[in-house]
């Protein structure tokens, strides 16, 4: 390592102290430093990773798979690298190597880097990547990414950058299987192959074959596109490499996969996704994996993905609902649980949420009439658009524009079971403040 990475280095972990000071995940900087200083650091350092470095990408989920799969490998005994906080442009990506490295040095023997889908192509060209992982492809971020074509665009620029590379993508998603049939890779599949959820409509991302246009034949759907589709053209649902059966949703998740029964206190149907992604990633990467199932039923959630704070006698759920499928998916787990007595709706529309937040009318709000919920709040830049999208489906809430504020009133009933569903960009100080309420009451 030269004198120049050297300083990079030095300079970036600086940053990274200094970042976390002022109370920020100190990710993005370090790596935007040590890029500047010396563009090739992320090159150097990523190739000495020793046995498998693998991206994770998709709409919903990849953040979970990223840190599942990190996680789990260093229980396992494995060296890791990974962008745990979610810095998935290069910057946060650059920036996990850089506070990994030891004097200028990796010693790791995986590495897991989740990665922003139309951001992709140009990290990937850093990296030694040997298997992607895509969990899902919905629309997100409109203003931004565009219709759901465009991010299969990036993501299959991103592939044909990696001759070798191999792609693990959901079999239930028509557009996941079409990106990898397009990319000519090989591939292998996850999903789960019998009917669980009860067949419901809403907003469907992909309702029409990817190859030939027309309407998508359904033996029945899990949730938005995501079932078992077929198509008069020929193009169909795969058979599924890494097959869920036997799924039960009546206390956590319950499933199993290859024979091996997983009992995760966890909720969320959705969830199972992520899980079989981590379970296949296990064995397509040849890792250790005889203790998953007890290392799954251990599994705490972490940064405000269905994370658990209990403040005096109210528990309340911290999820992120970033688009309409994560949302109505979150309404869904809304929906199953009797003790549920209030939710706050929180949207911003900074320009990591995306400004556009005309999907928030694709979202199923009506399911809300059909829960045990009393009170509803909704708060951010945007609360007063969340406001007028439930008064169009005759719900009332109320508008608190301060997310501090609107937590505490959500707490001044002290209800039983509070959820807080909120975008990308309010999800960190809200998880920040029920953490520091949940410590204060045990206090």
């Amino acid at each position: 390592m030269n004198v120049t990475q050297r300083l990079a280095i030095t300079g970036a972990k600086l940053a990274s102290r200094m970042s976390r000071l002022i109370g920020k995940q100190g990710q993005n900087l370090p790596g935007t430093i040590g890029l500047r200083l010396s563009p090739g650091i992320l090159r150097d350092l990523s190739h000495q990773v020793s046995q498998a470095t693998v991206m994770v990408c998709g709409t919903n989920g990849k953040t979970t798979v990223n840190n599942l799969l990190a996680d789990l490998s260093e229980q396992n005994g494995y060296r890791v690298v990974a962008n745990r906080t979610g810095a998935n442009l290069t910057e946060g990506v650059a920036g996990s190597y850089i506070l990994a490295s030891r004097g200028g040095r990796i010693e790791a023997d995986l590495a897991f880097l989740e990665s922003d889908e139309a951001w992709a192509r140009h990290t990937i060209k850093h990296l030694p990547v040997d298997l992607m992982i895509i969990t899902n492809l919905f629309r997100d971020q409109l203003d931004r990414y565009g219709e759901i074509d465009t991010t299969m665009e990036y993501l299959l620029e991103a592939i044909e950058r990696k001759p070798d590379l191999r792609l693990l993508v959901n079999g239930d998603d028509p557009l996941c299987v079409h990106l990898a049939q397009t990319s000519g890779r090989s591939f292998s599949t996850f999903g789960i192959t019998e009917p669980v959820l009860a067949q419901t409509e809403e907003t469907r991302e992909a309702t029409f074959c990817p190859v030939c246009d027309r309407p998508l034949d359904y033996q029945f759907y899990h949730y938005s596109q995501l079932g078992h589709y077929d198509c008069t053209c020929g193009f169909h649902r795969p058979a599924i490499d890494y097959a869920v059966t036997e799924v039960d949703l009546s206390d956590g998740l319950s499933f199993k996969l290859a024979g091996q029964a997983y009992t995760i206190a966890y909720r969320g149907f959705y969830n199972i996704y992520n899980f079989a992604a981590v379970i296949a990633a296990f064995d397509l990467l040849d890792l250790k994996r005889d203790r998953l199932p007890q290392q799954l039923q251990l599994f705490l959630p972490k940064a405000g993905r269905n994370e658990i704070f209990q403040v005096g006698p109210t528990r309340l759920i911290l999820n992120l609902a970033k688009n309409p499928a994560g949302f109505n998916q979150n309404l869904h787990s809304l929906l199953a649980d009797d003790t549920a007595e209030a939710v706050l709706l929180g949207i911003n529309d900074e320009a990591q949420d995306g400004r556009d937040v005309s999907w928030l009318w694709d979202v199923d709000f009506e399911r809300l009439k059909k829960t045990d919920v009393k009170q509803i709040l909704t708060t951010g830049a945007r609360g007063a658009d969340m406001l007028l999208r439930l008064k169009y489906d005759g719900i009332e809430g109320r508008l608190v524009l301060e997310l501090r504020a609107a937590i505490d009133q959500l707490l001044q009933a002290q209800p039983k079971v509070a959820y807080v569903l909120v975008n990308y960009t309010l999800l960190q100080p809200a998880h920040a403040y029920l953490k520091a309420l949940a410590q204060r009451s045990r206090s």
